[in-house]
């Protein structure tokens, strides 16, 4: 997933990926992914540069400390 200011992209391998206006809809219950294909687009974008980017470093992935897993295992995010 990714987030601007206002936006937020969520990127599901399996299903629909979504997105959410986080100002006008701040608890994500519209989804609109392929009603704002402008703002979707520049989102994905990102997304993919941000992965580009951390490949040329040689990291597949962010490190995360125990607190930092600690809390999103919390949420149900990580196992």
């Amino acid at each position: 997933s990714i987030q601007s200011r206002s936006l937020k992209y969520i990127r599901h391998p399996d299903g629909p990926d979504e997105l959410y206006d986080l100002t006008a809809d701040p608890h994500e219950r519209s989804n609109l992914n392929d009603r704002d294909v402008v703002a979707r687009d520049r989102l994905v974008r990102a997304l993919q540069e941000l992965g580009s980017r951390m490949r040329r470093q040689g990291r597949e992935s962010l490190y995360l400390d125990e607190s930092h897993r600690d809390a999103l295992r919390a949420l149900g995010y990580v196992q």
